[in-house]
């Protein structure tokens, strides 16, 4: 990594209005998340990625961000990592293993990020990561994780309401 870019970055988000104007703070390897932040689920689909990111020092403060690395197509929230009360998670037991899902709604649609384990038909487990999107109660996006992705990396309890 050059560390003059690296460096540049930090500095253009410490300015004034910096990150607001374009600069935002530099990404994490393999993930949308800022350094600082930390990786709670990041995943490939195809050329894009997928992440949900916990602020450095606020536990409950989340970020989901879509895209790539040179261009975020959705960030929520927009501003600042939000409060957890903008996130819900849901985690059901299933036959053999379980399904876990923090969602978010924004202009009209449900966004669910997904972690799911079951048993296979051989009795061993299978695991599906990846993004669903929902438009008035109907599915119109299933996208499953090209690398596999590591499931939820932290616990995502706290956001079951």
């Amino acid at each position: 990594m050059n560390r003059h870019w690296l460096l540049s970055g930090i500095l253009a988000c410490w300015l004034p209005a910096g990150c607001a104007d374009g600069a935002r703070a530099p990404l994490q390897a393999n993930a949308l998340c800022e350094i600082g932040e930390t990786v709670a689920f990041s995943c490939h689909l195809g050329k894009k990625q997928v992440s949900l990111c916990q602020a450095a020092n606020a536990g409950k403060a989340w970020r989901y961000r879509y895209g790539t690395p040179a261009k975020i197509e959705l960030a929520f929230p927009e501003a600042e990592a939000g409060d957890a009360a903008l996130f819900s998670a849901s985690e059901k037991p299933t036959n053999g293993g379980a399904n876990s899902v923090v969602s978010f709604a924004r202009g009209g649609y449900e966004y669910r990020v997904f972690s799911r384990v079951a048993k296979g038909e051989d009795g061993e487990p299978t695991f599906e990561d990846g993004l669903e999107v929902v438009k008035d109660g109907k599915l119109v996006s299933h996208r499953v994780c090209d690398d596999g992705g590591e499931g939820f990396r932290v616990d995502v309890s706290a956001l079951i309401r």
